[in-house]
């Protein structure tokens, strides 16, 4: 009898994340590759989906070897890597993703050279690092917390951001609009608790005042009220400044970051229209109706942010009868297999449909490790 393991217990499924977070710190710790924990540190080693380092760019070669290590030592299926270079912000990253298949787990960790504002470093590696706090009692290392909530109010930036440009009503903006109220909250509930004490608070004003001008401060100020729509206003100027500064350090690279910002502002809807489509061949429709349980599934899981199923729609510029859009992939049913799609018509399990999609569901620029069976 196969077993739908995606039912499973969330405490249970996650044991394997928290042995995985453990053993790779620990790792990391001894073999002396500094490194530093991003946030969301203070339950560890549990973080819920996915945990954020920066480290150098030479020390990159050393990450992959650990991680190879510590997927094989803890029984992994597979791990992924992705290069993301073309957000907003945090630019330059690799994404490391591990995949259990029973039980079934997705595990990401984002790995950062620096942390960039507008597609220009506004922390660099060394400005990472340098002053990183090592934990007391457990073996790993994290962000110096001012640099942590000056991180935290960047991206609360890009969420409102994100808020804004998605003003037009579909099922999955809707879901996107969710997900970046609740970071958003999150983040500001952490500045808040951050400023509590008064030496905090200057410190912060005064690195903002460094990075983005008194734009930066009157912005935190918003934030700390509650007035998204102004401490979005206030954010604006201060990309601004921060731009004018970097232009007479590097001309060439923030006159790229100008017309990157103007691009996202004159076509900011079609960063929310799913681009990449994936054809999948279901001759019946339970077998649409599993895949589309699937994709329930991690939503509900948080793997994914949004999905959605249309047909016929007005709304969309797509011409397919049906689609699915998961993280702005677009499924595609069709019903005679071909080279370029993906069968499902024998998949009789969300385990198998899990081995043979998921990888294709995310960024995928090459497999480190994949377990052999024998």
């Amino acid at each position: 009898m196969q077993t739908e393991t995606l039912a499973l217990n969330k405490q249970e499924t996650f044991r394997l994340a928290d042995k995985t977070v453990t053993e790779l710190f620990k790792k990391l710790e001894d073999a002396g590759i500094p490194y530093a924990i991003l946030g969301n540190y203070e339950r560890f080693p549990y973080f819920e989906r996915d945990v954020d380092i920066a480290i150098s760019l030479s020390e990159i070669e050393k990450l992959k070897d650990v991680l190879i290590y510590v997927t094989s030592e803890l029984g992994w299926d597979l791990l992924l890597s992705a290069h993301i270079n073309d957000t907003k912000d945090a630019s330059d990253t690799i994404n490391f993703v591990f995949y259990n298949y029973d039980p079934f787990l997705i595990f990401q960790m984002d790995v950062a050279y620096c942390y960039d504002f507008c597609k220009l470093p506004v922390l660099t590696t060394s400005n990472l690092l340098n002053d990183r706090y090592k934990h007391k009692f457990i073996k790993f290392s994290y962000l110096n917390p001012l640099k942590e909530n000056f991180i935290y109010l960047l991206k609360i930036r890009r969420h409102v951001a994100r808020i804004i440009s998605s003003s037009f009503k579909t099922a999955y903006t809707e879901s996107l609009k969710k997900y970046c109220y609740k970071k958003i909250r999150y983040y500001r509930k952490k500045i808040v608790n951050f400023c509590e004490l008064s030496s905090n608070e200057k410190k912060l004003k005064q690195l903002l005042g460094k990075k983005l001008g008194i734009f930066g401060v009157l912005a935190l100020n918003s934030l700390k009220g509650s007035n998204l729509y102004t401490f979005y206003f206030f954010m604006l100027f201060a990309t601004a400044y921060f731009l004018v500064i970097n232009f007479f350090k590097t001309p060439f690279k923030t006159l790229l970051a100008v017309k990157h910002e103007i691009n996202l502002a004159v076509n900011k809807h079609s960063a929310y229209v799913p681009k990449h489509v994936m054809k999948i061949c279901a001759k019946k429709e339970n077998k649409k109706i599993l895949m589309l349980n699937f994709l329930e599934d991690l939503l509900k899981r948080d793997y994914i942010i949004a999905w959605s199923v249309k047909q016929n729609s007005k709304t969309t510029m797509l011409t397919e009868a049906i689609i699915s859009a998961a993280n702005g992939r677009v499924i595609e049913w069709i019903d005679i297999p071909s080279e370029e799609a993906f069968d499902i018509s024998n998949i009789n399990s969300k385990d198998e449909i899990a081995r043979k999609i998921l990888p294709f569901l995310f960024p995928c620029h090459g497999r480190i490790y994949e377990k052999t069976y024998q």
